[in-house]
């Protein structure tokens, strides 16, 4: 079995049943296991934004300002209710 260059970050909460155990090719100074705490959250809002009914990929929007307020808007939305 070959070798595997990476770095293993470890957590384990207070009050949580089982720690985090996470392998990543970043290095460590690059690595922050909070950031993956938020992983299962943004995969939530793309799903809404996309699938869920929002339907983002049938907009015609092109100005980025915008976008990126109404992606503001739907992610406080898609935080405050979940």
């Amino acid at each position: 079995m070959g070798s595997l260059s990476c770095t293993l970050l470890a957590r384990w909460d207070e009050g949580s049943a089982d720690p985090w155990l996470i392998i990543t090719d970043l290095t460590p100074q690059q690595a922050e296991i909070c950031w993956y705490g938020m992983r299962s959250w943004i995969e939530c809002l793309f799903k809404d934004m996309k699938r869920g009914g929002f339907g983002w990929h049938h907009t015609k929007m092109t100005d980025p300002q915008r976008a990126e307020r109404l992606g503001l808007a739907f992610a406080l939305c898609h935080f405050i209710l979940s």
